[in-house]
C-alpha cells in the first residue's frame, strides 16, 4: 500500500512521506479467518503490531521487527482465535494505536 501525489510541475506522481503513524480499520471485518491490517509508519524503527482480547490480554504478536517508514500491510491470519471482539495493537516510536477486530465463523 502506498500514498501518492500528482505533481503537475513535473506531471509525475510522487510517493508521500507520511506525517505520522498510523493504524487504517481492518478489511474485511468482520472476518472469518483472515483479515488485512495496512498502516504507517512515521520513522525507521521497531513496530510492534499485537492482537489481544477484550480483558486486555496479549494474544499473539503479529509483527515485533526493525520497520522502514512509510506503508506497509499484514496478511493476519486470525482463524484460530473463537468468535469474538480483539483489539489490535500497532506500537511505534512516536505512537501507539488500537483498533477493534471481531472474529466471526
Amino acid at each position: 500500500y502506498y500514498a501518492y501525489t500528482f505533481n503537475p510541475a513535473t506531471g509525475t506522481l510522487e510517493e508521500e512521506a507520511p506525517t505520522d503513524s498510523k493504524l487504517y480499520p481492518a478489511y474485511p471485518n468482520p472476518f472469518a479467518g483472515e483479515t488485512n491490517l495496512m498502516y504507517r509508519v512515521k520513522s525507521d524503527g521497531n513496530v510492534r503490531v499485537e492482537v489481544y482480547d477484550m480483558l486486555g490480554r496479549m494474544i499473539e504478536t503479529l509483527k515485533d521487527e526493525y520497520t522502514e517508514s512509510g506503508y506497509h500491510q499484514i496478511k493476519a491470519d486470525l482463524s484460530h482465535l473463537p468468535n469474538g471482539s480483539y483489539m489490535v495493537r500497532l506500537h511505534t516510536a512516536d505512537k501507539t494505536e488500537m483498533i477493534k477486530v471481531m472474529v466471526v465463523k
